[in-house]
C-alpha cells in the first residue's frame, strides 16, 4: 500500500505542471511538498526503504546534473522561493526513485502509464463531443465552455484578453464537456485533410503543456517490461489517438526523431558493425514507415483550406515551428549561459541511449529516448519552461539510476536470491551410499 502512495505521488509531480486541476488548489506546491515529506518519512518509520548500492559515477553524474540545473535556475531569473519549492518537490522525488528496485520501479511506471492513459481516453471522449456538436451540429453548448482564468482564479490564461476567434468564441475560452478533458475552442479551428477540428488538450493548459504525458507514457509503453502484447497495443492506440488529437507538432516532431535515431543505431549495431547484411524486412518496413509520414505530410501541407473558418494545421504550425526555432529558440538554447546546459543534458541523454544500445538496457533504452525527445521537444522554445519541470529531473535521475551494464537494483535482488539458495543448499544433508 505504501508504495502505491509512492508510485502515485512520483505521478502527480510529473503531471502537476499546468494541470488545471492542480491550479484549483489555494498553495499546490506546499502540498505537494507535505505531501510527499509525510510519505517519505512514513516510509523511513515502517522501515519499508533499503539503501541500494550504486556506482560512484552515478551519484557524480547526478550531483554535477543538480548542480548545473540549480545554476540554470538562477540565469532565467527564477525567484529563491520558487527554486527552494522545485527542490524540496523534486529531491523528495528523486529519493524515492532512487530508492526504489527494480521490481518496484516497474509497478510504479505501469502506475504512471495507467494514469496517463485514462487522462489520454477522457481527453478523446471530450474531443469527440465537442467537435461533433461544433462542426457537424453547428453549434456552440454554452455551458462546455469555461473561461480558464476565471475558472483557475487567474492562475492560468492565455493572454488573449477579450478576443474573441471568428466563431465568436473567446479566446481564453476552453470547452470541457462534463469535466472529462479541455478542448481549444478559443482559438484557431483547423484543418487535417479536410477534416475540421479543434485541438485536445487533455487537463492541460495548452495541447503542447501535454508533452511531459505523452511523450514519456508513450515511449514508456514501447517497452514490453510493462504490460503484455494486447495490453500495450491498447495503451499505445489510445495514447496515439490523443496526440494526434491534441496535434502538438513539436511533439510529434520529437517522436518522430528519436524514432529514425533508434532504428539507425540499432541497425548498426546489428547488423553493420558486424559486417551482416542489414535485415531487408526491417529495412523496408522503416522505409514504408517514414515515406508515409513524408507523404501524409507533404500532401496535407498543400491542401488548402476548405473553409475559411479554418486553418491548415500542417501549414500554419510548420511555418510558426520554424519562426520559433530561429527566434525564440534561439535565443533561449543558443545563449552563452544556457547552450552550456542544454548541451550537457544533450550529451549525457545520448551518452546514456549509446551505452543502453551497447550493453542491451531497455530501462536505460527507454529512458534517454524520452530525454532526447524533450530536448528536441525543446527545440521549439519550450527549454526554459523545460527546466523549471520537477518532471525533467525526475525522468533524468531515472535515467542515470539505470546507468551501466546491468541494473543495480536487480542485482541486489538476484544477489540476495543466490545467496539464499546457496546457503539453503549447503545445509542440506549429505547422503552415501
Amino acid at each position: 500500500m505504501l508504495f502505491y502512495l509512492q508510485a502515485i505521488f512520483v505521478s502527480f509531480v510529473i503531471l502537476h505542471q499546468n494541470n488545471i486541476w492542480v491550479a484549483l488548489i489555494p498553495k499546490p506546491s506546499l502540498m505537494i511538498i507535505c505531501i510527499g515529506a509525510y510519505i517519505y518519512s512514513f516510509s523511513i518509520l515502517l522501515r519499508r526503504f533499503y539503501l541500494i548500492k550504486y556506482p560512484a559515477r552515478i551519484f557524480i553524474i547526478l550531483f554535477v546534473s543538480f548542480l548545473v540545473m540549480f545554476a540554470a535556475h538562477f540565469v532565467i531569473g527564477r525567484e529563491v522561493r520558487s527554486i527552494i519549492g522545485y527542490w524540496l518537490v523534486t529531491g523528495i522525488s528523486v529519493i524515492i526513485v532512487l530508492l526504489w528496485g527494480k521490481r518496484q520501479e516497474i509497478y510504479a511506471i505501469k502506475v504512471f502509464i495507467i494514469f496517463c492513459t485514462i487522462i489520454s481516453l477522457l481527453g478523446i471522449i471530450a474531443w469527440l463531443i465537442v467537435n461533433f456538436t461544433f462542426f457537424f451540429q453547428g453549434y456552440v453548448d454554452q455551458a462546455q465552455i469555461i473561461d480558464l482564468s476565471e475558472f483557475t482564479g487567474g492562475r492560468m490564461g492565455r493572454g488573449y484578453g477579450h478576443k474573441t476567434n471568428v466563431f465568436g468564441v473567446d479566446m481564453d475560452a476552453y470547452s470541457f464537456p462534463y469535466s472529462l478533458g479541455l478542448v481549444l475552442t478559443g482559438s484557431y479551428a483547423y484543418e487535417l485533410l479536410g477534416i475540421p477540428f479543434f485541438r485536445a488538450s487533455g487537463i492541460f493548459h495548452e495541447p503542447s503543456t501535454a508533452g511531459f504525458m505523452t511523450i514519456s507514457a508513450f515511449i514508456l509503453t514501447c517497452n514490453s517490461t510493462y504490460f503484455g502484447k494486447w495490453q500495450r497495443r491498447t495503451f499505445l492506440t489510445l495514447q496515439l489517438f490523443f496526440i494526434l488529437f491534441s496535434m502538438s507538432l513539436s511533439v510529434v516532431i520529437s517522436l518522430i526523431s528519436v524514432f529514425i535515431l533508434y532504428n539507425i543505431l540499432d541497425w548498426y549495431k546489428k547488423n553493420l558493425s558486424r559486417g551482416n547484411v542489414i535485415n531487408p524486412i526491417k529495412m523496408f518496413r522503416f522505409v514504408v514507415i517514414i515515406s508515409l509520414v513524408v507523404y501524409i505530410g507533404y500532401y496535407s501541407y498543400h491542401i488548402p483550406s476548405v473553409s475559411g473558418m479554418t486553418k491548415n494545421i500542417l501549414t500554419s504550425k510548420l511555418n510558426y515551428y520554424a519562426y520559433k526555432l530561429v527566434t525564440v529558440g534561439h535565443t533561449s538554447i543558443m545563449s552563452p549561459s544556457l547552450f552550456v546546459v542544454y548541451f550537457y543534458f544533450l550529451v549525457v541523454s545520448l551518452y546514456c541511449f549509446i551505452n543502453a544500445n551497447k550493453y542491451n538496457n531497455d530501462s536505460l533504452m527507454f529512458s534517454s529516448l524520452i530525454m532526447i525527445c524533450f530536448l528536441v521537444f525543446a527545440l521549439k522554445g519550450y527549454f526554459q519552461h523545460l527546466i523549471i519541470y520537477p518532471a525533467f529531473f525526475i525522468f533524468f535521475s531515472l535515467m542515470i539510476k539505470n546507468l551501466g551494464k546491468s541494473i543495480s537494483p536487480s542485482r541486489s535482488h538476484q544477489l540476495g536470491y543466490i545467496i539464499a539458495k546457496n546457503t539453503a543448499i549447503n545445509k542440506m544433508p549429505v547422503t552415501t551410499k
